[in-house]
């Protein structure tokens, strides 16, 4: 008779207060471009005030192998998947998928969100970097966990003061209440992507064109297109700063 031992669960859990630096500087920094990255301060009170929400994943030794990093948009009802990453040396073996759907639940179960978003970016415009990853491969991971991609020119506002907004970046939708979807789930209402593009624009009378156009684009019609991400060609490479 044979038996087997089975290989232990990672652990997906909130991070405390006192990781936050090592979450900034042991899987942030080493995964994201210095201008993609928000402070450790403005991380630290975004998740004092319950604007943000931090969770990670441990190895086998209970060490910090990851983080999920997601922003609470109370009056859209959306949650914003802001930053997933892996402590190099922890990629490549699962620990990510493991980690965004663990999160996704997670946060599905505490704010009862309508739709959970993810920031990509878009292949069409960002090369590979051997530190900060392959946006072909990224997408590639997505379309594994069933995200679909909204055909928006989206570009990430900057992550603090003086930091430049980030184009070619595409939202892909992770999950949605199956009000907000249409007969064949190829489809999702736009009110509340509207919404939230809205919100991270800040006061409407500050909005400079590229930002009026996104969040035209976004409401212009009842309904958005949800794409696979081999029509990843169809979602168009909004970069707001350049003429």
């Amino acid at each position: 008779m044979t038996s087997s031992i089975s290989a232990p669960v990672p652990v997906v859990e909130p991070a405390t207060q006192a990781e936050l630096s090592a979450v900034h500087s042991e899987i942030l920094e080493p995964s994201f471009p210095a201008y993609e990255l928000m402070s450790l301060e403005r991380l630290t009170s975004e998740v004092e005030h319950g604007h943000t929400s931090v969770r990670v994943i441990r190895d086998d030794e209970g060490e910090l192998a990851g983080c999920a990093i997601g922003t609470w948009y109370e009056e859209a009802r959306v949650l914003l998947l802001d930053y997933l990453a892996l402590r190099p040396g922890a990629r490549g073996g699962g620990l990510g998928g493991t980690l965004l759907n663990a999160s996704v639940a997670a946060w599905s179960e505490e704010y009862d969100p309508c739709i959970v978003l993810a920031e990509v970016e878009h292949p069409g415009h960002h090369e590979a970097h051997p530190e900060h990853g392959d946006p072909e491969a990224r997408l590639r991971f997505y379309a594994r966990e069933g995200a679909r991609l909204l055909p928006l020119p989206y570009f990430t506002p900057g992550v603090g003061e003086g930091m430049p907004r980030v184009g070619g970046m595409i939202l892909a939708v992770l999950h949605a209440h199956p009000d907000l979807l249409g007969d064949t789930d190829e489809e999702i209402a736009s009110e509340p992507i509207a919404t939230v593009l809205h919100l991270q624009a800040g006061d409407e009378a500050d909005h400079d064109e590229a930002q009026t156009e996104l969040i035209a684009a976004a409401g212009a019609n009842p309904t958005l297109p949800l794409l696979r991400a081999d029509r990843v060609g169809d979602v168009p490479i909004g970069i707001p700063d350049e003429d």
